[in-house]
């Protein structure tokens, strides 16, 4: 009985991994999710690695843009508002343990990405 509703649910796109993946990835930038994430988070749900990767490199995904958008609302890094010396460590673990590189955490948290007051996302 399972398998049967699982057919009829495929055979009408019901069930298409492909267009998830891709929509995911699309909306994943604006989430704040780093490449890491997006795989694990595709793995969990039983999604072809290949296909994963396929919808990220086909996509406009951008890392640094997404670790921005995290960082901006975590506010750490350049969004900091209070003494970001005292906490540089902090906030370079918070974005490492996301999965973003050290070059990513490193440029977010010196500032040396360009803070836009307006941000299209």
């Amino acid at each position: 009985m399972i398998e049967e509703a699982v057919k009829y649910c495929t055979d009408r796109s019901y069930v298409d991994d492909e267009r998830y993946t891709e929509r995911f990835v699309e909306n994943s930038t604006h989430k704040g999710l780093s490449k890491r994430q997006i795989e694990g988070k595709m793995f969990q749900k039983g999604v072809d690695r290949d296909l994963v990767e396929q919808a990220i490199e086909d996509s406009d995904y951008d890392e640094h843009a997404a670790a921005e958008a995290y960082a901006r609302k975590k506010r750490i890094g350049k969004f900091r508002r209070e003494n970001r010396n005292d906490f540089i460590q902090k906030d370079l673990a918070s974005l490492a343990r996301r999965g973003f590189s050290y070059e990513i955490c490193s440029k977010l948290i010196d500032g040396d990405i360009d803070d836009d007051p307006n941000p299209t996302f």
